[in-house]
């Protein structure tokens, strides 16, 4: 299997806080609403993406690249180059490689050996979302 490519529509969202609640045995964690449907339309993209391949990236390392694309405020100077609102993009990456790993792009995103993670401004013309590349690496020589 070559590269794959993932476009996850919509306004990028960063992973939530564990939400925590008492049960009569103890406290359980679970996540927000929020992060679980945006998780679920990752998990949506990437099952698209995957149906035109063969095979996933099971046991081998690869190497990831995100580029959120943020819709830009009319208030916002266009002196601005680079998106600095939330989200931030390590909990962008968290909400993706989680979502990911749920599609069974692979067992589990310990296998995410290299990692390139970007904000950028969507261009007026583009809708705002979420492009990920993912490569499987070789062995080093």
């Amino acid at each position: 299997m070559t590269d794959l490519v993932v476009w996850i529509p919509g306004e990028p969202r960063g992973k939530g806080r564990p939400r925590f609640a008492r049960m009569p045995k103890g406290v359980c964690a679970y996540k927000d609403a929020r992060t679980e449907s945006y998780e679920g339309l990752v998990t949506l993209a990437a099952t698209r993406a995957l149906a035109s391949r063969i095979g996933t990236f099971d046991s081998r390392p690869v190497s990831v690249a995100v580029t959120a694309y943020l819709r830009k405020s009319k208030g916002r100077k266009k002196t601005d180059l680079y998106p600095t609102k939330k989200p931030d993009v390590n909990n962008v990456v968290a909400a993706i490689l989680d979502g990911l790993t749920q599609a069974g792009v692979w067992v589990d995103d310990s296998y995410v050996a290299e990692l390139h993670a970007r904000k950028l401004w969507a261009t007026p013309d583009q809708e705002p979302g979420v492009r990920v590349r993912i490569v499987g690496m070789t062995e080093r020589a």
